[in-house]
């Protein structure tokens, strides 16, 4: 367990790394490990959704997180626009995760856990080229 005092007065000689490996572009069985509503400083609406890689073969890819952002299409009144060709990105999330039911009750929630294929792709900074973010390009039913 980690003991912030103990880190506190712990020196250390080794240096850090100042960039992180990027995942691998690829497919990847993962788990959804957090769901975040969050809404952006000119209101738009969104959900952030964490997933966790379960790569089994390969040490330095399992259990690395990924985020995925999907943008949420709102009524007028600020409810989630449930109406035909709305919040399309979240209708494929529940369908890859098998959530995506009519008549069926769901709540953003019941995300947690849930196992879909992944694929990850690259994004670099806009300020700095070398810097390259992980994100995810589209998800899909376990294999």
């Amino acid at each position: 367990m980690f003991d912030t005092n103990t880190f506190l007065q712990t020196t250390f000689t080794e240096e850090n790394s100042t960039r992180r490996e990027p995942i691998p572009v690829g497919e990847y069985q993962a788990s959804v490990e957090n769901v975040k509503p969050d809404v952006t400083q000119n209101g738009a609406a969104l959900l952030r959704v964490t997933w966790k890689l379960q790569d089994f073969t390969h040490d330095e890819i399992n259990g690395r997180l990924v985020d995925q952002t999907i943008w949420l299409d709102l009524t007028p009144g600020g409810a989630l626009d449930m109406a035909k060709g709305k919040n399309t990105g979240l209708g494929r999330l529940r369908e890859a995760c098998g959530q995506n039911q009519p008549g069926k009750p769901w709540q953003p929630g019941m995300l947690l856990g849930a196992q879909a294929t992944v694929s990850v792709t690259h994004r670099a900074d806009k300020e700095d080229p070398a810097i390259i973010y992980d994100q995810i390009k589209s998800v899909a039913r376990p294999a």
